[in-house]
């Protein structure tokens, strides 16, 4: 499911910028779970040099993946983000360590967290809260994204 709200998320930002979804390039994880994310995202990365059309970046589902797509896509003697640009989700701690830094989306966690207390007190106490609440992300740069790519698109 977050994976889903995700996609429609990249998808929504994508036309909100007069750009259009190329569907040859959305990829999907076979499987769910720590080790299939890092391993699906590696499959992909392996199979990136044979791609017809190959993307300048990509947009991946967790950092998890990301470093999985990273690790294949030096293994094979490219360059990041010369070749191809990677941009993760999460920000856990070991994509800043990884051998290109993971540039990642990083969640407000803890106002995710104190948001939940609050609509769980204000509800015990019923009072109506609205349970629709837009949080802001933020954009962590790191190596794996040049910040000229992400300027140009």
């Amino acid at each position: 499911m977050v994976g889903e709200l995700r996609g429609r998320g990249y998808t929504r930002a994508l036309r909100s910028h007069g750009k259009r979804v190329d569907t040859r390039l959305v990829f999907h994880l076979r499987k769910r779970g720590e080790w299939y994310d890092y391993q699906s995202g590696y499959e992909i990365g392996r199979r990136f040099k044979s791609f017809a059309l190959k993307p300048d970046a990509f947009f991946v589902y967790n950092d998890l993946s990301a470093l999985g797509f990273e690790n294949a896509i030096l293994e094979q003697g490219l360059n990041i983000p010369d070749d191809v640009a990677i941009i993760g989700f999460d920000d856990i701690e070991r994509g800043q360590y990884a051998a290109v830094p993971l540039t990642t989306i990083r969640q407000p966690t803890d106002v995710i967290g104190q948001k939940a207390v609050e609509l769980l007190v204000g509800k015990m106490e019923g009072k109506e809260i609205p349970l629709r609440q837009i949080l802001k992300p933020e954009l962590i740069v790191r190596e794996s994204c040049s910040r000229t790519k992400i300027g140009d698109n």
